[in-house]
């Protein structure tokens, strides 16, 4: 699981929160954004789930541990994982840095300390 899956987990934690969904990648149809959906390998689910956990708790990773678990969704023969990620009271720090959401992107604000201070 890449970086950026805990990155939007802080932003989206830091933010509004929002949906997280794994087997799925966006495509450019004219001119939209859509989901398609790609599946994840089914053999490599459990270790996926095990490992956003053991990662949302390692204070090294993600701090304050947040206490979320992927679930599963079968559409079509392939599986997709997804997170609702709540907003959180308390500054979700991702491996050292600060993130924040900007329309799609995950926004390091670590050294902004006056979109720190305005994040809700």
């Amino acid at each position: 699981m890449s970086n950026s899956v805990f990155e939007t987990v802080s932003s989206f934690s830091n933010r509004y929160g929002g949906y997280i969904l794994l087997g799925v990648k966006e495509v450019r149809r004219g001119d939209k954004k859509v989901g398609e959906i790609i599946g994840v390998n089914p053999a490599k689910v459990a270790d996926m789930k095990q490992n956003f956990i053991n990662l949302l708790n390692n204070p090294q990773k993600m701090a304050p541990s947040l206490y979320l678990n992927l679930e599963e969704i079968e559409y079509k023969g392939m599986i997709v994982l997804w997170v609702y990620v709540p907003v959180s009271s308390q500054i979700e720090i991702c491996c050292g840095r600060i993130y924040d959401r900007n329309g799609d992107a995950d926004q390091d604000v670590t050294t902004s300390s006056d979109l720190v201070a305005k994040r809700n």
